[in-house]
Order: C-alpha cells, then structure tokens, then sequence
C-alpha cells in the first residue's frame, strides 16, 4: 500500500519537519529517522516508512508500508492489508492538513500525478 502527496517544489521540507509533525500527531508510536526516510511505528503489524524526493518542478512524499516477512508466514496479505490501510489513511490525512497549514502557498496547487 503506498500513498503520495505531490505539491510545488518545496526544497526546505525534510526529514526533520516530518518527523516532527508525525511525532506531535501520533506520540504513542515509536517515530525515528533512518537512513533517507522516517519510519513511524504502530505495532508489528504497521509500520510505515515516509520519504521525501524533490525535483524542480514538484516535491513527492510517499507513504509506503513495511512489513517483516514473518507476517507473511502467519498472518497472511489480506490481513496485512485491512490492518495497515487505516493507519497509512491516517498519516497521510495528517501530513496533508499539517503541510497545507504550513506551506500553504506551495500547496495550494497540487500538482497531478503523472501517468
């Protein structure tokens, strides 16, 4: 499962600023930087990781789910999936409020996915 959020080049939007806003809405999951993406944690079973790529004309946050490989084993895809759907719903609803607040200029015009 994986979400974006596409919006005018945005260069000073990083790791730091999405940490920080996921770590304020969400203070009982583990949230940590590592290596080029924030993982938020919210049991075994969901675990999200959030990029950030800039170009010069958009920048792309992704929301994509983790999953270790013993899930798959027990508990199976379609659980896997009803279990982690609401949660990345969440975060980006979140991400998408947070950022419109704070860089609303940039986000005014999303910019459409590319086909």
């Amino acid at each position: 499962m994986k979400q974006f959020l596409r919006f005018s080049p945005t260069p000073e939007l990083g790791l730091k600023e999405i940490h920080q806003s996921l770590s304020t809405r969400f203070p009982v999951y583990k949230t940590s930087i590592r290596e080029n993406k924030v993982t938020i944690r919210k049991n075994a079973l969901a675990t999200a990781c959030i990029k950030v790529e800039h170009s010069n004309y958009e920048t792309c946050i992704s929301i994509d789910t983790k999953m270790p490989f013993w899930v798959w084993l027990f508990v199976g895809w379609l659980f896997y999936l009803i279990g982690t759907k609401g949660f990345v719903d969440e975060i980006f609803s979140t991400l998408e409020r947070d950022l419109k607040n704070k860089y609303s200029g940039k986000f005014g015009s999303l910019v459409k996915p590319r086909v």
